[in-house]
């Protein structure tokens, strides 16, 4: 099967733990995801704790992309480092598609073309802090997409950088969604509706992303999922997306390598089996699961 995962932090622990992409003790790697072919999304995350151990957030950003393009390099004969998700059913190897998630990088409108120019596709505009583009949702400040924010989103707009609103605020959230002219992806958040925490976005907003033809990828993080989450805590906001018309318009966004706990039955990602065999005793339909498992995220990489 065919499936793209649209945010994990391997990056971010390969570069501080000194571990390979092939074969390592995480949540994620290479030979863990035998069986499928992929696509992930790897975030370079600017953690605040960490940057202040670099010169700058550049050279945080430089170190970790230079460690992980030489794996990407190493590995060549498994992996292929892509922009563009188009060609992704027809590629005979695993693909990497690389994302920022943090906008404290992002000092001018150059540092975006900068970006743009190491092959960078999506661009989480917050973590849990907020900075000079926007809120985010768990610093409690408001105010939303600053001014330059919205410069910022209109380049990536241009340039064909995808908006990532996971971790933004719901302020930020419908400011970009007043601005934006292309779809944007929520790619690690779940349903407010079924886990009350404030990293996951209400129907309201959910409807507004389907308006917008973007994807929400389901994060497999327990705090966010429900108390003694587990495979089925995680079909829930599946299925709760799915009752909103949401069709075309989820996906996964395991969060894997970002979280220090998984639901019961989740162990890393060689359990994806685990997730596809429970949608093929919901009875989901052969399209149903291919549009959650890829095509919905293809369709705004490509």
């Amino acid at each position: 099967m065919f499936l793209i995962d649209a945010h994990n932090d391997t990056p971010y622990r390969m570069y501080f733990e000194q571990s390979s992409l092939y074969d390592n003790h995480f949540q994620n790697s290479i030979k863990k995801q035998k069986g499928f072919r992929t696509l992930l999304l790897y975030a370079i995350f600017l953690d605040p704790k960490k940057t202040t151990d670099f010169s700058s957030p550049l050279s945080y950003f430089d170190a970790l992309y230079d460690n992980f393009t030489k794996e990407l390099q190493k590995n060549a004969h498994h992996i292929e480092w892509v922009t563009d998700a188009a060609i992704f059913p027809s590629s005979q190897k695993q693909q990497a598609i690389l994302t920022v998630e943090g906008g404290s990088l992002i000092d001018s409108l150059e540092r975006v073309d900068y970006l743009f120019k190491k092959k960078i596709k999506v661009l989480t505009l917050t973590w849990n802090d907020s900075n000079h583009l926007a809120t985010s949702q768990m610093s409690g400040d408001s105010g939303g997409l600053t001014r330059f924010g919205k410069e910022v989103v209109s380049r990536m707009n241009a340039l064909g950088m995808l908006a990532d609103l996971s971790h933004a605020s719901d302020q930020t959230f419908w400011d970009v969604m007043s601005v934006t002219d292309k779809p944007v992806l929520v790619s690690h958040s779940n349903a407010r509706a079924i886990c009350n925490h404030p990293r996951n976005i209400t129907d309201e907003m959910f409807l507004q992303l389907m308006k917008n033809g973007g994807v929400l990828g389901i994060n497999f993080y327990p705090p966010f999922l429900g108390e003694n989450a587990n495979i089925s805590t995680l079909f829930s906001h599946i299925e709760h997306f799915l009752e909103l018309g949401g069709e075309n318009h989820i996906g996964f966004g395991s969060d894997f390598d970002g979280v220090d706990a998984l639901p019961a039955g989740i162990t890393d990602f060689s359990s994806f089996s685990d997730i596809l065999l429970e949608m093929e005793t919901r009875k989901y339909s052969r399209k149903l699961i291919e549009k959650i498992c890829y095509k919905n995220m293809m369709r705004i990489l490509a």
